[in-house]
């Protein structure tokens, strides 16, 4: 008997193909019913997380001005109640002295000058807590974070995503350094996790180490100095951050998102924290990037977190990650291709959306769950007739759902 084949076109690379056929082997599907096809990505992005891109998303680098540094954008974030955007980075990036609360500083990305402005920092509560276990030190804060107010939110300079790097899935607890080179798509539509648990896996994306994972090895620990020691010359105090390890950063991922990706069973991605520093207790390798000198760990590597619970505390804001849902009254999708399908034809439908604020993300049905997709055009060869529809999503939540019929013509075409 002729075994029937479903072919998958995808662009997640080959870690991507080895976790689907594991996941195929624990549903009991045997390998060869699915013939996996390497996509052409729809919208390819071949840019390296430091470079000037538009729109910017988290996991981008961005430089201050006025003196400060290099780091890197964490979520994009509404800010509720306030009918506001932001980007959720860390405060120490900042241009002034750490946790003094410089707010009004001018923002770039990807570097000083030029039009790369994108906004200005609107809230960054000083580091001034007294409590108990601050220990007396100088500067001690339950945060290391901070908000950028986009220059505007509405135009194609802001978007609610983090992005995805070439090799994002190979650098998990290995202590390794990941690609910078952007890929093909882009995380989005973020849930929040309400607290962390040790023994998580997480993941950061940051602008000179890209996206790594590792294991969370404790969670609300106060650290001083970067160390969890305070000593009479300590001078910067954290309370009860989350640290994680075996995952690689450097210098410039300070602000790095953290979360839990997106999975092949449909579960959506995390947001979890923002990246604050590393841990220098311990033994770590550390190696300089010829490019830029900037310093990255590769091994034992340790880094510290703020949890999105902590965040919304330290802002005094409620903040969410993901888009607001509105209804579609700024986009309308029509579908362009073949409305009449034969037997044995290769077709290709294109999705146009109109109105909204790009870039678009979109999700393709059709012949009843026989055909599924997620870029913007699909290719399919029926068997039948049917219903193909489309539902297009821009960077801020507004939403359309193109439609076309698809009728039969067998043997011949009509």
């Amino acid at each position: 008997m002729r075994m029937r084949c479903v072919r998958v076109t995808h662009n997640g690379g080959e870690s991507w193909e080895a976790e689907f056929a594991s996941s195929l082997a624990g549903l009991g599907i045997p390998r060869e019913a699915v013939v996996l096809t390497p996509g052409n990505g729809g919208r390819m992005l071949t840019d390296d997380l430091r470079d000037r891109m538009r729109p910017v998303y988290g996991g981008n680098q961005f430089w201050m001005g006025q003196g400060g540094t290099r780091c890197t954008l964490g979520f994009p974030v509404r800010v509720l109640f306030y009918d506001d955007y932001a980007w959720l980075t860390a405060s120490h990036c900042d241009p002034g002295t750490d946790g003094n609360g410089v707010t009004g500083a001018d923002v770039y990305q990807d570097t000083v000058g030029g039009n790369n402005h994108i906004g200005e920092i609107s809230v960054n509560p000083a580091w001034d807590l007294t409590d108990v276990e601050c220990d007396s030190v100088p500067k001690c804060t339950s945060g290391d974070v901070m908000l950028i107010e986009p220059d505007d939110p509405t135009s194609s300079m802001f978007t609610m995503g983090v992005l995805q790097t070439e090799d994002w899935n190979s650098h998990v607890s290995t202590n390794t350094r990941g690609s910078r080179t952007v890929a093909w798509e882009a995380w989005h539509h973020f849930e929040i996790v309400p607290f962390v648990v040790a023994g998580d896996t997480v993941y950061k994306a940051g602008r000179t180490t890209g996206v790594t994972g590792g294991w969370v090895s404790k969670t609300c620990e106060n650290y001083y100095d970067g160390d969890t020691v305070s000593t009479a010359n300590t001078m910067e105090a954290f309370l009860c951050f989350d640290e994680v390890r075996d995952a690689s950063a450097g210098t410039g991922d300070s602000g790095s998102p953290v979360f839990y990706p997106a999975d092949v069973y449909g579960n959506p991605p995390y947001a979890i924290g923002i990246l604050s520093a590393a841990v220098h207790a311990g033994s770590q390798t550390w190696t300089t990037d010829s490019e830029d000198n900037s310093q990255y760990c590769t091994a034992n590597c340790r880094w510290i977190f703020t949890e999105w619970p902590s965040i919304e505390v330290f802002l005094s804001r409620y903040l969410s990650p993901r888009p607001a849902t509105i209804q579609s009254t700024g986009i309308s999708v029509t579908i362009d291709g073949s409305s009449t399908a034969w037997q044995g034809a290769e077709l290709t439908w294109a999705a146009v959306p109109n109105g909204g604020t790009g870039p678009y993300w979109y999700e393709w049905a059709g012949f009843e769950g026989a055909m599924t997709g997620s870029d913007s055009t699909i290719t399919y060869t029926p068997t039948e007739g049917g219903l193909v529809e489309v539902l297009v999503w821009d960077a801020f939540g507004n939403w359309g759902l193109g439609n076309l019929t698809v009728t039969w013509c067998g043997q011949y075409a009509c």
